[in-house]
């Protein structure tokens, strides 16, 4: 049965709003208003398993009946529909192409309030701290896997979730690492050796200092003091970057207000924003789950 998203609540909802939406963004940035493939894209959307914007006819030789499948907009951040069409088939790869049966164990590393909209923007700075976590994830598990008397390399898949539970600006990385070392043997072939018992509360404790040190350092490289009285200040011309080339912009009054979840356009701009929803079992559970904070809860973040 074909869909209608036409007659869904979210593409009215855009179809209605999106150029009062794009005049206030401009309005309140200065002019710039929001970025062009952001703006591409919620156009997109807009057509988006709409038959008057174009479809495929299928027709197969043994049966009379033919099939009108309407094109989709292909869309990487948005469309509910192309999205989750995306995330269904990388998670099918990663669970019968990569994994396989292999013991994992997830890490999720978020981030302060004020350098997430940061990393929102500005992807060379988001790749470089996925990367400080991944190597300090991935040397942590070979360090346990040699204090068992195992030798071996780890092996680890990232997923950026670029938003949190009430679609507001929450860059944070979700990564599955796989439970143990691949040992090579004599043969030249990996044989995956599994670890038994669990990081304990001081290792990851130890685990979460360093990543905390770590992304410090990566930080005020880029002249970013998150620390400091002052926050985050502008990026400066990187070192070795070409006389002319483009560093990462100021982010957006819109990036900003997501990323502390106000309101950011209409009557509602500048305050605080709640969401309703039900609490899963999990989340009642959560006691369960291991946590650390790789930054205290304080005012300042």
């Amino acid at each position: 049965m074909r869909r209608h998203p036409e007659h869904g609540v979210l593409q009215r909802v855009v179809r209605e709003h999106l150029e009062t939406f794009l005049a206030e963004a401009r309005a309140r940035g200065g002019g710039a208003g929001l970025p062009r493939f952001v703006e591409k894209e919620l156009r997109a959307y807009l057509g988006c398993g709409v038959m008057a914007c174009g479809f495929a006819r299928f027709r197969c030789d043994g049966w009379t009946r033919e099939i009108l499948v309407a094109f989709s907009c292909k869309g990487r951040g948005f469309c509910p529909s192309c999205c989750g069409r995306r995330m269904g088939e990388r998670a099918a790869h990663l669970v019968d192409g990569v994994l396989g049966g292999l013991l994992v164990r997830q890490w999720v590393l978020t981030l302060p309030f004020r350098l997430r909209y940061r990393l929102a923007y500005d992807h060379r700075l988001c790749r470089a701290v996925l990367g400080v976590f991944v190597r300090a994830l991935l040397g942590f598990t070979q360090r346990r896997a040699r204090a068992l008397g195992m030798r071996g390399r780890a092996g680890a898949v990232t997923a950026i979730q670029r938003c949190g539970s009430a679609l507001n600006v929450n860059p944070h990385f979700h990564t599955v690492i796989a439970e143990g070392v691949f040992a090579e043997q004599p043969d030249g072939s990996q044989r995956f050796v599994p670890l038994r018992e669990p990081p304990s509360d001081v290792g990851v404790a130890r685990l979460l200092a360093r990543v905390r040190g770590r992304i410090l350092r990566l930080l005020r490289r880029n002249d970013i003091d998150l620390e400091g009285p002052g926050g985050l200040r502008p990026a400066r011309q990187r070192r070795g970057a070409r006389r002319g080339e483009r560093t990462a912009r100021t982010p957006l009054p819109l990036h900003l207000a997501s990323a502390r979840r106000a309101g950011c356009a209409g009557a509602d701009a500048g305050q605080r924003l709640d969401h309703a929803r039900r609490r899963t079992r999990s989340e009642t559970d959560a006691g369960r789950l291991r946590a650390a904070a790789l930054w205290p809860s304080s005012k300042r973040s």
